[in-house]
């Protein structure tokens, strides 16, 4: 669970004028038992995401590039199989 910005500050008050360490969890609930929690007015936007995998073979390659030390490794992969024709480690 993301805590929300309120419920942090709330906590680090609680702490510094008691001195007693409070959990995220434990404020919450109290904030929702007493209505004071504010909830979202309306829904999050769901994000869509665009699927690059192709369907046919040699139709998209990618080009994949790792450096490991002084060395680079370079790896060519189609798209569609997901089959690497070339992998080569260059200097």
């Amino acid at each position: 669970m993301k805590k929300p910005r309120d419920i942090v500050k709330l906590r680090r008050w609680c702490i510094r004028k008691r001195g007693t360490p409070i959990c995220h969890m434990t404020v919450y609930r109290i904030l929702v038992s007493s209505g004071l929690n504010r909830p979202l007015q309306k829904p999050r936007v769901k994000r869509t995401y665009a699927r690059w995998q192709r369907r046919h073979p040699n139709s998209l390659c990618q080009c994949d590039l790792k450096q490991a030390g002084a060395r680079w490794l370079i790896t060519n992969l189609d798209d569609h199989s997901r089959f690497v024709p070339a992998s080569e480690h260059f200097t």
